[in-house]
């Protein structure tokens, strides 16, 4: 009767041979993903073009060191403190509005910003009575009942908070 194999002999790749199968895997895997790779390719160009490829493979490779001169700057100077405070609370407070407000909200100032950048500046002031002819304008009669219920929602928050 034949003895049990107990070893067995697993054929030797040279190095050159796992590079070939190695580039051989790349080649196929760059093939497959040919769109996703040249975005990529596209994205860090853009950022080695603008420097900012740079400055993160030089804060990388400090690393906590690169981190630590960040904070010590940050808390050196107050404005930055309180710019990232001021930053954070207005991401809570976004946070809280549902996104069709958000929207509505940010598509009435969008329109609201091209009109007054291409209005015509009036060629004499306006009196009291031109400005009560303008009230008959839908357009101005919303947009002033919307600052209203602005003006509103600020006062009741300015008086529940006691200020």
């Amino acid at each position: 009767m034949a003895k049990p194999t107990t070893v067995i002999a697993r054929p030797e790749t040279t190095p050159d041979e796992q590079r070939a199968t190695a580039l051989e895997a790349l080649l196929e895997g760059a093939s497959d993903q040919s769109g996703a790779l040249l975005e990529g390719l596209a994205l860090l160009q853009a950022l080695h073009e603008r420097g900012v490829l740079e400055a993160l493979v030089a804060f990388f490779q400090k690393g906590d060191a690169a981190l630590g001169v960040a904070m010590d700057t940050l808390a050196e100077q107050p404005t930055y403190t309180r710019g990232a405070k001021n930053a954070m609370t207005l991401a809570q407070s976004l946070g809280e509005l549902d996104e069709p407000t958000v929207a509505t909200t940010q598509r009435m100032v969008r329109d609201g910003l091209r009109a007054f950048a291409t209005a015509q500046r009036p060629a004499k002031p306006l009196g009291v009575f031109d400005l009560l002819r303008a009230l008959k304008d839908p357009d101005v009669s919303a947009g002033l009942a919307s600052v209203i219920a602005l003006l509103k929602g600020f006062g009741a928050a300015q008086r529940q908070s006691g200020e």
